[in-house]
């Protein structure tokens, strides 16, 4: 209080090992220094040329691959990866890029200085700033979602840490110095200090000051008697500066008591009465700005030694800095005396002009404040202030306008009255204006979070009491929860755990509530609204208390909601796949997609602390290994198991979506695992089962007459590495023996791939290629038309099919890219690719089919680099892949391409193509290049009119051509 008094910027950070202890007293576990961290908000980042322009159509694609390239960051920072922060620094940087809005472009500026001092060492990377990123990607989930709202707590965490930084960049830099960062931390030795101890000491510090500068004076007056009291008083002060524990103080208090000492007897000369009382001076300065001590004071203290022990002043920089001193406090009382005749003649101004506005036959006095404008002018320009200067040249000239008897008082004169409440507000333009300057940013103090949810607060009373009134209407069933939802996201982002808890208990009582009782969701709902603590409720069950008991601190729950959407994901694929096995149960490809996509479980859970659940993955994973090494297939107890794991999964994460906590019970899942396992050891099921003959086919040639006889001996032979790499690649063969019938192969390795080969769901191939046009013509036109393209009805069907058969393989096989840093494009995502381009450049849609091309392309080019891929390899990916989502809706709405279409594709093209070149090397490069380009050209060759006759077999020969094609550029895997 003392500082601020005195005019001292208020620093609350001081006060934090007094708060820290004070927040344990309540059962605290750990106070947060951003707690005691107010910033001003209101500077600007700097205006500078806009690096990407993207239009509105295209902003929310354009976010959300900035989303999945920050969080791909945040995981491969958190796992350890260094590079993983400079990948979250260039995805925030995107965002800013886009920024139109200058209070978001300002935090996400602030953003980028928190990422460049992570990427440079600047700040030590713990849990608080690793859990600070976790939300600032939140706040990138709900500015995806359309949110401009930041919350202040969020403004204020990322400022603290940029603080806190070592300037290690020009953009922590440029931010330090925007928001006067560096004065709002105070150093290790003021948060230290005891300065409940300590003030007791400073004012007897003080007081021992003032006493031997008097006597000094006597003394050097010629009073000789008052040297003993002097040596009295300075020993004391020894003593008190010693106490107060400031080295610096102490070493020159002690050097002025042991300078006196060795004064000469006689007149004091005057070269050492200046040296002496610079000297007290020092002490007292230092003594008053104790708790602001400046770094130069150590300096200082030598340089003063130095004069005294030499009684004149020394050469170099040290007497200009004393020199400067003291020219500084001598300035001050100057300063404040000046002030005071400055304010006392603006309050006589002051009132002269309030009493003019409200009498306007009060014009006489207005003549008299010329006077007063003069002296306030005369200090002003003595003080250098040249815009005050003007700013009151400017009020003069209004004033003597006013003076004029003739002149009339226009109500918009009066806007200004002080007794407005908003006159800040209309000041601060209007001074601007008139001095040429631009106008301080306004700051909508309700465009914050913490504003948004002080509202919602307010309007839940009157949304329950309409839920109350029509209980059965789902529309205001649908608002109540949605208000209900926005609030505990919005209590995330601003860190209000209780009102987060509050919140979602509240929706887990709306969620239950009946028509008639409403009671308890009332009192929840009252709680939120009044800000007191809820309504007891009723004696919790034994299931809720076990569950209250869990331990919920051991995961990040920043984290949470990326595992939970990447965990819905992975279960949709688990899903899709597990029906790809019903119908094949040896299909490989899709039970090595289940495989990994519970290994990703596995690992994520694990990453985020949900140590229970990654361990229930391992152990499903555990099986799907074995089932893997051992070639077998999907039995019943294995889809069972699949089925089993997939929907305990997904309970599990409803719940910790719903409570943000989950106590799995895994018995059902455990007893589908020893189901599975009681399978395995059994001797006759290996000796028998298919499966064997494809292992011994991978075998070595000298075990070849190993197999039993039902198998030939020649089929392994012929088919023992080239089959295992057409299996592997083609995942999209059809499944009748005439598709295969036509392909120049013996009758050993067609018996093999129609065993084998079928990847994907087979029942879109097994009906009779004429059978639906036959059928669908009786309601259907015979031809299609979307734009200047016309197909038959037929053809447009199965494009429509195929394209979303092949997206689907597409999304699949990402999500597997997605946490396995050693994953590389499969087989089954270059030739859904591959197909998806084959079928739209046949059914006449080049935009599809060059985007898919590209995609290809740039697959086959990641493919050939190996693991790890690129950073921006999966942001890239994926745009791509959404796209080819958005053209082929398109072509199954029936509504031709426009411009933004277009422009979009050429987008994500030019994007594939960067990254093709960046993952490979120039010679792999061109390898991949020329592949796609045979790839290419091949099927152009085989294009005929022809296609449009023959639908079916048109497309599964485009699926057929790549496996020699892809077989022959690769080396062949055992």
């Amino acid at each position: 209080m003392d500082e601020l008094v005195g005019g001292a910027n208020p620093v609350p950070l001081k006060l934090f090992p007094e708060y820290e202890l004070m927040q344990q007293a309540r059962g605290v576990k750990a106070a947060a220094p951003t707690d005691l961290f107010y910033p001003d908000l209101s500077p600007r980042a700097p205006k500078i040329a806009s690096a990407k322009a993207v239009t509105p159509k295209k902003l929310p694609s354009y976010l959300v691959k900035q989303r999945r390239l920050f969080q791909r960051g945040l995981l491969a920072w958190l796992r350890g990866d260094e590079e993983g922060a400079r990948v979250m620094r260039d995805a925030v940087q995107g965002i800013e890029d886009v920024q139109t809005h200058s209070a978001q472009r300002s935090f996400w500026w602030t953003v980028g200085a928190l990422l460049e001092s992570i990427v440079e060492k600047g700040v030590e990377s713990g849990f608080g700033v690793k859990q600070l990123c976790g939300r600032i990607d939140l706040q990138i989930r709900r500015f995806v979602e359309g949110s401009a709202k930041v919350a202040d707590r969020m403004r204020r965490e990322v400022l603290y840490y940029v603080a806190i930084s070592a300037p290690v960049g020009p953009q922590v830099q440029a931010v330090q110095r925007a928001y006067r960062l560096p004065g709002l931390i105070p150093s290790a030795d003021v948060l230290s200090a005891d300065v409940v101890r300590v003030q007791p000491h400073l004012r007897e510090a003080r007081d021992l000051l003032a006493t031997a500068k008097d006597l000094w004076l006597k003394l050097t007056g010629g009073r000789v008697e008052s040297l003993p009291k002097l040596r009295q008083t300075l020993s004391a002060l020894r003593d008190k500066t010693a106490a107060i524990g400031e080295p610096s103080l102490s070493k020159l208090s002690a050097a002025l008591a042991d300078r006196l000492d060795k004064l000469p007897s006689g007149p004091v000369s005057e070269a050492v009465a200046m040296e002496y009382a610079t000297g007290l001076l020092l002490a007292e300065s230092g003594i008053e700005n104790y708790a602001t001590a400046s770094p130069e004071l150590p300096r200082q203290v030598d340089a003063m030694i130095a004069r005294l022990d030499t009684t004149r002043p020394a050469v170099g920089a040290a007497a200009p800095l004393l020199d400067e001193m003291a020219r500084r406090a001598q300035e001050r009382l100057l300063l404040a005396q000046v002030a005071r005749e400055i304010q006392a003649n603006l309050r006589h101004m002051e009132q002269v002009l309030d009493a003019f506005f409200r009498d306007h036959d009060k014009r006489a006095d207005l003549a008299t404040l010329a006077h007063d404008s003069k002296q306030i002018m005369g200090a002003l320009k003595m003080l250098g202030l040249e815009h005050a200067e003007q700013l009151l040249t400017l009020c003069q000239q209004q004033i003597d306008e006013y003076a004029q008897p003739e002149a009339q008082v226009a109500d918009e004169d009066l806007e200004l009255q002080q007794q407005r409440p908003d006159r800040d507000r209309l000041i601060e333009p209007l001074l601007a204006k008139r001095l040429g300057l631009s106008a301080k940013p306004h700051v909508d103090e309700h465009d914050t979070v913490e504003a948004a949810v002080t509202d919602l607060k307010a309007a839940l009373p009157a949304t329950l009491a309409a839920f109350q009134r029509s209980p059965g209407e789902a529309s205001v069933r649908e608002r109540l929860e949605a208000e209900l939802t926005t609030l505990k996201n919005d209590a995330e982002l601003t860190g209000d755990e209780t009102l987060q808890a509050d919140a979602g208990a509240a929706l887990e009582l709306l969620a239950h509530a009946g028509t008639g009782d409403t009671a308890a969701l009332q009192d929840a709902i009252s709680a939120i609204a009044e800000g007191r603590a809820a309504a007891p409720a009723p004696s919790p069950s034994e299931e809720t208390m076990r569950l209250l008991e869990t331990d919920a601190t051991q995961f990040d729950a920043e984290l949470l909601d990326i595992y939970l959407t990447e965990a819905d994901e992975v279960l949709d694929s688990v899903a899709s796949n597990a029906n790809r096995l019903r119908a094949q149960p040896d299909d490989r490809d899709a039970l090595t997609t289940v495989r990994r996509g519970f290994h990703t479980l596995k690992g994520s859970g694990r990453m985020v602390g949900l140590t229970e659940l990654g361990e229930i993955a391992f152990a499903v994973e555990k099986v799907h290994n074995r089932l893997m090494e051992d070639e077998r297939p999907a039995s019943a107890a294995v889809l069972g198991l699949i089925e089993t794991a997939q929907t305990s999964f997904r309970v599990w994460v409803d719940t910790l979506r719903r409570k943000g906590r989950v106590t799995p019970d895994a018995t059902a899942l455990h007893t589908a695992i020893e189901k599975v396992e009681a399978e395995l050891p059994a001797p006759s099921i290996s000796a028998a089962a298919p499966p064997i003959a494809e292992v011994d086919a991978a075998a070595p040639m000298e075990e070849a007459p190993v197999p039993a006889p039902a198998a030939p001996t020649t089929a392994p032979k012929v088919s023992s590495a080239p089959v295992i790499e057409v299996i592997e690649l083609d995942e999209t063969l059809p499944a009748e023996p005439s598709a295969a019938a036509g392909e120049p192969q013996g009758a050993a390795v067609s018996a093999e791939i129609i065993e084998f080969a079928p990847r994907e769901p087979p029942a879109p191939r097994a009906i009779p290629p004429t059978a639906p046009p036959e059928s669908m013509a009786k309601v259907e036109p015979e031809e299609v038309t979307i734009g200047d393209v016309t197909l038959s009805s037929a053809l447009y069907r199965i494009l429509c099919d195929e394209a979303q058969q092949h997206l689907a393989t597409l999304d699949a096989e990402m999500q597997s890219l997605q946490f396995d840093t050693a994953a590389t494009p499969s087989q089954a995502m270059v030739r859904a690719s591959h197909t998806l381009c084959g079928i739209h450049r046949t059914g006449g849609f080049p935009l599809v089919a060059t985007t898919a091309k590209a995609l290809e392309q740039c697959l086959l080019g990641l493919e050939e680099r190996g693991a790890p891929l690129p950073y921006a390899a999966q942001p890239v990916l994926a745009r791509a892949i959404a796209g080819l989502h958005a053209l082929t809706a398109r072509v199954r709405a029936r509504s031709p391409f426009n411009a933004a279409d277009q422009a979009e594709a050429a987008e994500i093209v030019a994007e594939l193509e960067a990254l093709r070149h960046e993952a490979a090397p120039t010679a792999v490069a061109d390898d991949s290049e020329s592949l796609a380009a045979r790839v290419a050209a091949e099927y152009e060759a085989r294009e005929s009119p022809a296609a449009t006759a023959a639908p079916l077999t048109t497309l599964a020969a485009t699926d057929a051509q790549i496996v020699p094609i892809t077989a022959a550029a690769r080396p062949v895997r055992a």
